[in-house]
């Protein structure tokens, strides 16, 4: 399961990647898979790892694809014609992955990562903001380091993962700049998160993101964009009567039932008291 593959020494395998030797990582790759090892876990990993030293975030997201598809084959039936283990299967993909993150992992490995203060939701309470209003305005205003703090200050209340990743959704789900990068980013680094099961990375994953997610002047947003904000803000246009509840309250409905049940009763009574005449 994740939890023994996140204990597992990758050191052999990491300066395989690290020197872009080839075949040595293609022979500690399978080394791996055959221990019943799962890629997408190991993967995530070595995603991690990537994310130090992949700031334009294109490895990044490509070893998160690697590692959900990955999980995909683990789960996928294997052919009736093969005695392959299921963790073996995903060789080719696994090493071709792992061959990708070469470049990111050799840059990242003597990166420094100097955590900011996190910024907790209760700083914004004398404000009268919330979290939503205050992290839509960082990414607006292109301010990484307001964004990265905001969502240190979610992850240091406890907030499950769930919380992170609805809040970071909600900040970008209006905007399209950099070709849709920002969502891109983040669906991928969430997977890379998933894969390691959070924990103690979700800092060094929020460290690489942040700076994907405010609208950048250089990398602007698509022209359509307006357009589609202006038909959201327009009332007309709102979905507010979808959360309306239609169906009538528990007490009320019981009371209809009973009344309807007395109005049953009634005639069953002039009925037998017309037969015991």
């Amino acid at each position: 399961m994740a939890a023994v593959e996140l204990r597992v020494d990758l050191s052999t395998l990491i300066d395989a990647v690290i020197s872009g030797d080839n075949t040595r990582i293609i022979s500690s790759a399978r080394s791996l898979l055959e221990q019943e090892r799962n890629a997408d876990v190991l993967l995530g990993r070595i995603g991690m790892l990537a994310t130090k030293g992949d700031p334009e975030g294109h490895v990044s997201i490509t070893i998160a694809a690697a590692a959900m598809l990955a999980r995909f084959l683990r789960a996928r039936p294997a052919p009736l014609d093969t005695e392959v283990p299921p963790q073996t299967r995903s060789l080719p993909l696994f090493a071709r992955a792992l061959i990708t993150a070469a470049p990111a992992v050799r840059n990242g490995q003597n990166a420094t990562y100097e955590k900011p203060q996190p910024l907790f939701p209760s700083a914004f309470l004398d404000e009268n903001k919330s979290v939503n209003e205050v992290l839509n305005q960082a990414i607006q205003q292109n301010d990484a380091l307001l964004t990265e703090r905001i969502l240190l200050g979610l992850y240091g209340t406890g907030a499950d993962y769930r919380t992170l990743q609805v809040r970071t959704y909600e900040a970008i789900s209006t905007t399209f700049a950099n070709g849709g990068h920002a969502l891109i980013d983040a669906v991928r680094g969430f997977q890379l998160l998933d894969a390691v099961e959070w924990g103690e990375y979700v800092p060094t994953l929020l460290h690489w993101l942040a700076p994907h997610l405010p609208i950048q002047p250089n990398k602007p947003e698509a022209a359509w964009i307006e357009p589609v904000r202006g038909f959201i803000a327009d009332p007309k246009h709102s979905i507010a009567s979808i959360r309306t509840r239609l169906s009538a309250p528990k007490m009320q409905t019981h009371y209809h039932c009973s009344r309807s049940s007395l109005a049953m009763q009634r005639p069953l009574r002039s009925v037998r008291a017309s037969m015991t005449l």
